[in-house]
């Protein structure tokens, strides 16, 4: 059976994906995407504390989150200069 942080963490994690899908708005994809990746972050903290605290796994996987941001960060500046509208399905990226 499953106690209560896992199923908070689980229903954080979905709720995540939903709000990404269901979004417009670029800025709120990246926010989702970032959730998600903390979340998965605290269920490795908080289920494999031992291991995880001491291992290089911790900084590579924190180091990870980061470039992910800064990626999607860029992407977003990129995409709202070129087309002028930050959102996600007025975009026609074959021209």
């Amino acid at each position: 059976m499953m106690n209560v942080v896992e199923v908070y963490f689980c229903f954080f994690f979905f709720i995540s994906i939903m709000k990404m899908m269901m979004s417009e708005k670029i800025i709120f994809i990246l926010m989702s995407m970032e959730m998600m990746m903390m979340s998965i972050y605290f269920f490795f903290f908080m289920f494999y504390k031992d291991w995880f605290t001491s291992s290089i796994l911790n900084i590579i996987f924190l180091s990870f989150m980061v470039c992910e941001s800064v990626l999607g960060l860029g992407a977003y500046i990129y995409l709202s200069r070129l087309s002028g509208k930050d959102e996600f399905k007025s975009l026609n990226l074959l021209k």
